[in-house]
């Protein structure tokens, strides 16, 4: 049942349009939890228009002033954040470094593949000089913590002393200092938002915002033609045609760092799955064998999926990052697809046959998920790999992608997920997904296979704490050319974002792909 959190704002409406004042946007990916400091893409997008960070990520995931004026580092390992002066919380209470303090402590503190901790490693102190100053203090150089500091917002250490999750959901710790407060939300149907008269900058054009989760794409873009929706996101290519063709909507679109990509789990003696072309027990991991990665990413005809099964809305991928993220390594293609040569790699690392193996992915988390995941399962099929596909909520597939688990839990094997490097920087995808998983450090937080090579690890720490940007992005080039050439995630496509709109407003793409109410105003 739909919960009210707060009293609705009467706020009148916008000149022009007779629901000026009130934005209605269809998602396709559900949120989760309101709890900003609970990491997952929509979620992310829903907390940055409740709860603010200290560092702004522009539409070009570029590091912009926020709730921090400006930064400054005496050495390499101590900033300094000027904090904006006179900003309030929607209860009326001002921002200040205490509550700075508490929210990095707070995001730092949270576990497994849903927690910022990867963005907050290496922060071994905080120190408040004064009500609009905080110094944090690193262990090692860290020229990426402003981008890291632009990925979760800031809460009130008064409202959020001791809540948990659940507060947040509930609304009792759900302040912050963005332009809209939490209204309400239902689990799995919608959260609407009203705006923060209290916020500090600039006022957004809707006084009432409502997201709605509707996972099935006809049924998403049946409602934006019925005129229930104003605006859906995750639009597939098939339905451009009926949109298009009605008057007054419009289409935009932009090529995001989310990566669709393979996991190749060599956590187990045995991968979850993974068995004998005849369905008998196979000898050792398979995926442990740098020949059967190669064959399997020479399997992939990336440029079949992007165009045909995704109708274009996909860049093919041989790397991390897209190009105009800091990291993108200019001259490293995707792998072109041979299947002989596949067959003959299988063959020499003792799989002459092939073997079995179950594939996994989501069917509503991303664009065309579980299509690209019936190609894939062909894909590995024709070279010998008898492939089948599961296909699992969201809800049940990302709980299972944990890269803390131990050897008595099964995973998932061969898996399809997605990663997008919030602070917009190829480091934190090679943190996160290629690192070896150390929970302590923050690094490989997403890295659900458990691949890790003690020599990848030093190359990627050093991109992390290179003050020299172009010494930086030459280390993570280098990272990103030996982790592709050791196959420890098979790439498959940068995902274009596309959104359907009536003509009356405008909207402005990120590259990251989400969908914030701040970006859509109403056409003069």
């Amino acid at each position: 049942m739909y919960r009210s959190l707060l009293p609705a704002l009467l706020l009148p409406g916008l000149p022009g349009l007779a629901t000026a004042a009130e934005l209605t946007i269809g998602l396709g990916a559900a949120i989760t939890s309101v709890d900003p400091h609970v990491a997952f893409g929509p979620n992310r997008a829903l907390a940055m228009h409740v709860y603010e960070p200290l560092v702004r990520s522009g539409d070009r995931q570029e590091p912009e002033p926020g709730l921090a004026l400006s930064w400054t580092t005496a050495d390499a390992m101590q900033w300094e954040f000027r904090l904006r002066p006179g900003v309030t919380f929607q209860d009326g209470t001002p921002f200040t470094a205490e509550d700075a303090a508490f929210s990095l402590r707070r995001a730092a503190s949270g576990e497994g593949p849903r927690s910022y901790r990867s963005y907050t490693r290496g922060i071994v102190g905080l120190e408040v000089k004064d009500p609009l100053t905080l110094v944090v203090v690193t262990g090692q150089a860290a020229p990426l913590l402003p981008r890291n500091l632009s990925t979760f917002g800031m809460v009130s250490a008064r409202a959020a002393a001791d809540a948990a999750e659940a507060d947040f959901d509930g609304g009792r710790a759900a302040i912050g200092t963005g332009p809209f407060r939490l209204l309400g939300w239902s689990r799995g149907a919608a959260v609407t938002l009203a705006r923060n008269e209290r916020h500090w900058g600039e006022w957004p054009a809707w006084d009432k915002v409502t997201f709605r989760f509707i996972p099935n794409d006809t049924a998403r873009v049946a409602a934006l033609l019925a005129g229930d929706l104003d605006l859906i996101d995750a639009v597939p290519a098939s339905l451009n045609q009926t949109i298009l063709g009605r008057q007054g909507l419009s289409l935009t679109a932009t090529t995001t760092g989310m990566l669709n990509y393979l996991q190749l789990d060599q956590r187990l003696p045995v991968p979850a799955g993974v068995s004998a072309f005849d369905g008998g027990a196979l000898p050792g991991n398979p995926f442990r064998d740098l020949r059967v990665r190669q064959a399997m990413t020479l399997a992939v005809d990336r440029d079949a999926i992007a165009g045909r099964v995704m109708q274009g809305q996909a860049e093919p991928s041989g790397q991390l990052v897209p190009p105009g993220l800091s990291g993108h390594v200019e001259g490293l293609p995707p792998a072109t697809p041979d299947p002989a040569r596949a067959r003959a790699l299988l063959a020499a690392a003792g799989y002459p046959q092939g073997f079995r193996v179950t594939l996994r992915c989501t069917g509503d988390r991303y664009p065309n998920d579980a299509k690209v995941c019936e190609a894939l399962a062909q894909m590995f099929s024709r070279i010998g790999i008898r492939t089948t596909l599961e296909v699992l909520p969201a809800a049940v597939f990302f709980p299972r992608f944990d890269p803390a688990g131990t050897a008595g839990d099964a995973g998932l094997g061969l898996a399809m997920a997605g990663f997008g490097p919030a602070n917009g920087d190829a480091a934190a995808s090679l943190a996160g997904l290629l690192h070896s998983h150390d929970r302590a450090r923050g690094l490989g937080s997403a890295n659900g296979g458990r691949y890790g090579r003690p020599d990848l690890d030093s190359i990627i720490e050093a991109a992390l704490h290179l003050a020299d940007p172009a010494a930086r992005q030459r280390q993570a080039e280098a990272a990103t050319r030996l982790a592709m050439e050791d196959v420890g995630i098979i790439p498959i496509h940068f995902i274009r974002a596309q959104w359907a709109y009536r003509d009356r407003l405008h909207l402005r793409p990120r590259s990251d792909g989400a969908t914030f109410a701040m970006n859509i105003r109403p056409n003069p």
